[in-house]
């Protein structure tokens, strides 16, 4: 199994030689985010669809008050 730096490289060395820090920082952290919540799926820390659809609504109600997007 390849270490974080090997996987980090990997990476980086897939994005086009003309990106920023900036672009890079940012796959980066995104990769780590999906490999974070991968692991959590797998150990059993996740929700049912309906309750993380639930809890979008609410939050964009608060976001938006009652304007807030419609299930469309």
């Amino acid at each position: 199994m390849p270490s974080e730096k090997e996987e980090a490289l990997e990476c980086l060395t897939q994005m086009p030689d003309d990106c920023t820090l900036e672009d890079m920082l940012y796959r980066l952290y995104v990769v780590q985010r999906i490999k974070r919540g991968l692991a959590d799926s797998k150990a059993g820390h996740k929700k049912p669809h309906a309750e993380a659809m639930k809890e979008i609504r609410e939050w964009l109600y608060r976001l938006h008050g009652p304007q807030a997007p419609s299930k469309t």
